[in-house]
């Protein structure tokens, strides 16, 4: 992966995957977001992730399903609720309980272990994961973890 992303600006669009966010940043992805195809998604998760481009299959299938464009996507649209969905996410608030795109740093809590670095440690990340099953647990009680399913870890 490059070693400087660039943020998002003004008309560019983004997703509620941190992961298609960061390739989108990091020039594997169009920046704009908008019109990428299937192959496009693919090629950069070998690229930019270095993972079997099956990894991301089912999400950049979705991205179809959620516009009116025969081939491509954009990014943005994969927030449909109940298309792709992080529920337990350490970075976004599920669909149910507010905005499920934009990136939510109050979610992040256990990266204060190293205070000024901007770096998040596995273990922090752990922590922060084990605290969204449990904030999805107390806030979404028709709902349940279960081990079935598809599932990207972030």
């Amino acid at each position: 992966m490059t070693t400087h992303g660039k943020a998002p600006t003004a008309g560019e669009v983004h997703s509620p995957c941190p992961g298609l966010n960061t390739l989108a940043n990091h020039g594997y992805i169009p920046c704009s977001g908008k019109a990428i195809t299937i192959t496009e998604i693919m090629d950069a998760a070998v690229a930019g992730f270095n993972v079997a481009n099956t990894s991301i299959l089912q999400a950049a299938k979705f991205g179809l399903l959620s516009g009116l464009a025969f081939d491509t996507m954009d990014l943005d649209a994969l927030a449909l609720h109940n298309l792709v969905e992080h529920v337990t996410s350490i970075s976004r608030q599920d669909w149910a309980l507010g905005d499920n795109l934009h990136f939510n740093e109050t979610l992040l809590r256990h990266g204060e272990h190293q205070p000024g670095l901007g770096l998040l440690h596995p273990r922090d990340g752990g922590a922060d994961a084990e605290d969204a099953v449990g904030r999805f647990n107390r806030t979404e009680p028709q709902c349940y973890q279960h081990g079935q399913g598809a599932s990207i870890a972030e």
